[in-house]
């Protein structure tokens, strides 16, 4: 078989992650995924309290219990569940698929490894995600002349015309405008390009 032919069988699916912080010990609150016109999002009731500055930029907090989200709740799963539902999406999005995201393999990659691996869900996770791309480092090879940050604020700002912070740190907005990133003309990636960069489950 080609190696055109394995990459059209591989699908891209854009996911972020928000937490109660950025330290290991703390816990995932939000899994959010899109490829194409398929999108996925759910909340996860945390066990324990939010960092300030977590909740200063995502806008979530822990009151009696509930999530809110900017004082609202939100309808949350246990990990199990949202773990279960996430694999469901990716398997209907198709049988091989690569989880990119920005700046991936510092937070996202690591954490939701590490809470797969919590609830000995390795092998259904391993069954259909087959790496991760981390586009932060992706850009950085593509775009060697930039000499401006390649946080996604600025990128969404220089190649999309984005200005502002507004809904970013909610993980399905931030998914929204990775993807849009990654397939701007104006950065003219190819599939090729982008599934070369990436990187085994197996080392997080």
């Amino acid at each position: 078989m080609s190696s055109s032919k394995i990459h059209e069988d591989i699908k891209i699916v854009f996911f972020d992650l928000e937490g109660t912080g950025l330290m290991p010990e703390d816990q995932i609150v939000q899994i959010a995924a899109k490829c194409g016109n398929q999108s996925f999002s759910v909340y996860i009731l945390p066990t324990i309290k939010f960092k300030l500055d977590a909740s200063a930029m995502t806008g979530l907090t822990l009151v009696n219990n509930e999530l809110c989200l900017k004082s609202v709740p939100v309808p949350t799963k246990s990990p199990k569940d949202a773990i279960t539902e996430f694999i469901t999406f990716l398997r209907d999005v198709g049988s091989k698929v690569m989880l990119a995201a920005h700046s991936g393999s510092i937070f996202d990659f690591p954490k939701i490894m590490r809470l797969i691996r919590e609830l000995n869900m390795i092998h259904e996770f391993s069954s259909v995600v087959c790496g991760f791309i981390d586009t932060f480092l992706l850009l950085k090879r593509k775009l060697r002349s930039r000499c401006r940050s390649f946080s996604q604020v600025n990128l969404a700002k220089d190649y999309l015309g984005l200005h502002g912070t507004s809904g970013t740190h909610n993980a399905l907005v931030d998914v929204e405008i990775l993807e849009r990133i990654i397939n701007c003309d104006k950065i003219n990636l190819t599939k090729e390009e982008i599934l070369r960069s990436a990187n085994s489950i197996k080392i997080f």
